[in-house]
């Protein structure tokens, strides 16, 4: 089993509890699950983080120069896959605003989920599913649910892989 890494994972962790200053453990670990392809992510989570070039998360990548880290969206099943998602979001009444964001280009969420029903892989994200009544923004999670995705958050992927960060 393999695991899809939500951008929100990635940025959450260096914002607040996994800044890199504070702990490389993290990053280093990360750096070792993507080699060993235990973990990997999607073009479109890429594009997203190396948006702000200057960013520490933006330099990282650079740095490491991995783009086997991150699958392609262009392959023919994952697109089916991608038509289903978006056919389903919009039959169940969101507002157009929520639409509009969840389908913005350079969004990845419907596309991690794509991936996730081609592949079997399990989503890691920070995302929670919402009511079936929300109709404001449109739940990753709860979609995973309804596709039969599965989807952990960053501390469970971390006890599963028994990973611990020790002070040095």
């Amino acid at each position: 089993m393999s695991y899809l890494i939500d951008s929100n994972v990635l940025i959450t962790a260096k914002n607040f509890y996994y800044d890199p200053s504070i702990c490389p453990g993290f990053w280093e670990w990360m750096e070792y699950s993507f080699n060993s392809s235990k973990i990997k992510s999607i073009d479109l989570v890429k594009r997203e983080l190396e948006k702000q070039k200057k960013d520490t998360l933006a330099v990282w990548l650079r740095e490491k120069k991995q783009n086997h880290w991150f699958a392609e969206s262009d392959d023919f099943h994952v697109i089916e896959k991608f038509r289903e998602v978006q056919e389903y979001v919009m039959s169940q009444g969101y507002m157009p605003a929520a639409l509009d964001d969840f389908f913005r280009e350079e969004v990845a969420d419907p596309w991690l989920i794509a991936h996730g029903m081609v592949s079997g892989d399990t989503i890691v994200t920070l995302e929670k599913p919402k009511p079936a009544n929300t109709k404001k923004s449109v739940p990753m999670a709860s979609l995973c649910e309804h596709f039969g995705v599965s989807y952990i958050d960053t501390f469970n992927l971390l006890r599963q892989f028994n990973a611990s960060f020790h002070l040095k």
